[in-house]
């Protein structure tokens, strides 16, 4: 004979049937709890995708200015987020266009950081200043930039990254516009002068 209930006591068949009726009922429960989950996920994830393609630019966290060629050397700078917590850290790249090696930078080269918030709060505005190295034909170097932890300790929250964000607050925050910092670095060598950008670090 299977297993089930086996007694022949009236009471107790009573409280067998009680308890396989909430036992039941708890595992209707379980499951429809489970499946609104998965759809609240998959409704979120929709949402995501719909946002992301009505409006490509507001998901986008650019990471990389454009590149310029200044004499021998095609420039440009990137950020990344590996440093203390809510400020980035900076690079400049410099690559060799030239057959020869060259050494960059000389004195003749000048660079300025300045780093805006929202509204064009002043976070940063300050010189760069990048080692002298030697660079061969065809090849990539690049310079590091990092503002010491109490530089970063005292700016505004507003000149800060904002990385303790969740799915959620990220997309609707994103999607409502544009709220990241904007580096700027000059680039002054003789007469010339450009202007690396990156929107929305």
């Amino acid at each position: 004979m299977g297993g089930g209930y086996h007694s022949r006591s009236p009471e107790e068949f009573r409280k067998f049937l009680e308890e396989s009726r909430k036992q039941s009922g708890g595992g209707r429960f379980s499951r429809v709890r489970l499946i609104f989950i998965l759809n609240l996920v998959l409704v979120v994830l929709v949402i995501g995708m719909v946002a992301r393609t009505t409006l490509p630019g507001a998901f986008t966290v650019q990471s990389s200015s454009s590149k310029v060629r200044m004499e021998a050397s095609t420039l440009y700078v990137k950020s990344s987020r590996d440093g203390k917590e809510g400020f980035p850290t900076f690079f400049l790249f410099i690559k060799n266009e030239t057959d020869t090696a060259i050494r960059f930078p000389d004195a003749t080269w000048k660079f300025q950081i300045f780093l805006s918030g929202k509204e064009g709060l002043n976070c940063l505005d300050t010189n760069w200043d990048v080692p002298e190295r030697t660079i061969h034909p065809g090849k990539i170097e690049f310079a590091r930039f990092r503002v010491n932890d109490d530089t970063i300790d005292s700016l505004p929250p507003d000149c800060k990254i904002k990385s303790s964000e969740g799915f959620l607050e990220r997309i609707f925050r994103r999607a409502g516009g544009k709220s990241g910092l904007k580096l700027e670095v000059t680039v002054s060598h003789k007469e010339d002068k450009q202007i690396l950008t990156i929107e929305n670090l």
